[in-house]
């Protein structure tokens, strides 16, 4: 049996910070465009069930503009018999219960309402026992207490049991049902399915964590790959996830070495071109690529690259069907130093550049004294308070780096 899982869903939100991109339409990159794309998966790939880990609603005030898309394919996934299992995160814990008012039982069920601990059963065609998920959901907003302290269903030799609950991992005063991870992997399970986080996150087992992230990135935080996850259970063992990329919209911060760079503007587009085509190449939902680049490295465009950081943040382009859009660049680039020249100066800027000369081993100009490196270095490390254990080799390293660092600045 194939089972789907997804979470964090939120839907009544849409992807933000498009710029241009989001002239395409207002629900183009919602959540709930997302939910139909999984709800496509799930009937294409066959699955059993679909499981959800909680705050698919955004919450009570999107409760009328969403719960009819989520009925919607609640009722489709039904019409090719596949089960809806949910359990209730902190957003939606007060509109899961209204919407199983008019669901049908049969294929929808909200599992550990009200905070207790329930257990249901998937089962093949011939009606034997497959798997079964265990559940619960918040019983209201905040929950100080670790969820996992109640549970006390028995585990069962013959079946699988996958558990499933929204949650804060590792975050011991959270108020959002804090999670042990030793509590977790403690439990006689064969894995478990978490919602609360946005980032996916998959930790091998057994048990297995599995936080299967929004399925539609919501904005710039949430970079890298988003989808729901498959896993598969074969003749009693719960193979592990795998994700299927679902988001129309993809967040990067791609970083930049500009030192080959000859013309900012035309490189810089031509790099994010092509990050955007490697993006898409790996993930075939998307249709929109937002960028935060940060460029790096030493450059003789360094005096022209501050003025023209403007012009890149309102890049946008379309390329081969894929909207390219920035987000905020950044510049981390530095002025190319002739430290030779600099190393002839008197005053700090020479006695820097000699001290860089020196520790990288080469030549002072004529007539330049040469400094006590291996004094200067004793110091730092004493002025610094630097680890024992930090060896000469990593200790010469930072003196240089921090020596060029003040060269930048005394020469910007």
């Amino acid at each position: 049996m194939k089972i789907l899982v997804s979470g964090d869903i939120h839907m009544g939100r849409t992807s933000s910070r498009l710029g241009a991109a989001a002239s395409l339409g207002d629900d183009a990159h919602s959540a709930v465009q997302a939910w139909g794309r999984l709800v496509d998966v799930a009937v294409n790939q066959s699955v059993g069930a679909v499981c959800l880990t909680g705050d698919i609603i955004d919450g009570r005030h999107a409760f009328w503009e969403t719960t009819g898309a989520f009925r919607a394919g609640v009722e489709r996934l039904a019409e090719a018999g596949i089960r809806t299992l949910a359990v209730a995160g902190n957003h939606d814990w007060q509109v899961f219960p209204r919407l199983t008012v008019d669901l049908p039982s049969d294929w929808f069920r909200l599992v550990g309402r009200g905070g207790t601990w329930e257990r249901v059963t998937l089962k093949d065609a011939g009606g034997r026992p497959v798997v079964h998920i265990d559940g619960w959901s918040f019983p209201s907003g905040r929950v100080t207490t670790d969820p996992t302290d109640s549970r006390d269903l028995p585990s069962d030799p013959m079946v699988p049991v996958l558990a499933m609950v929204h949650g804060d991992l590792d975050v011991r005063d959270s108020p959002y049902a804090p999670l042990s991870r030793q509590r977790l992997r403690d439990c006689a399970v064969a894995g478990w399915m978490l919602g609360h986080i946005h980032a996916p996150f998959l930790e091998d087992g057994p048990p297995f964590l599995l936080y299967p992230g929004s399925p539609q990135a919501l904005d710039p935080g949430e970079t890298g790959s988003h989808g729901a996850w498959l896993l598969e259970v074969v003749d009693g063992r719960v193979e592990t996830p795998r994700r299927i990329p679902l988001s129309s919209v993809i967040y990067a911060a791609p970083e930049y070495d500009v030192s080959s760079w000859t013309d900012f503007l035309v490189d810089a587009k031509a790099a994010m071109v092509q990050t955007a085509q490697a993006l898409v190449a790996e993930h075939p939902t998307t249709s929109v690529v937002s960028l935060r680049p940060v460029f790096r490295g030493r450059t003789e465009l360094k005096r022209v690259i501050p003025e023209e950081l403007a012009a890149i943040d309102e890049f946008s382009d379309s390329v081969d069907g894929i909207q390219i859009v920035v987000n905020r660049a950044q510049d981390q680039t530095a002025p190319v130093l002739d430290l030779e020249a600099l190393a002839s100066r008197p005053g700090a800027p020479g006695e820097l550049a000699r001290l860089v000369l020196a520790l990288e081993g080469r030549a002072l100009p004529a007539g330049a004294a040469a400094p006590d490196v291996d004094a200067l270095v004793h110091r730092a490390r004493r002025a610094a308070g630097l680890a024992a254990d930090m060896d000469d080799v990593a200790a010469r390293q930072m003196v240089r780096d921090t020596s060029i660092d003040l060269l930048d600045r005394l020469e910007s």
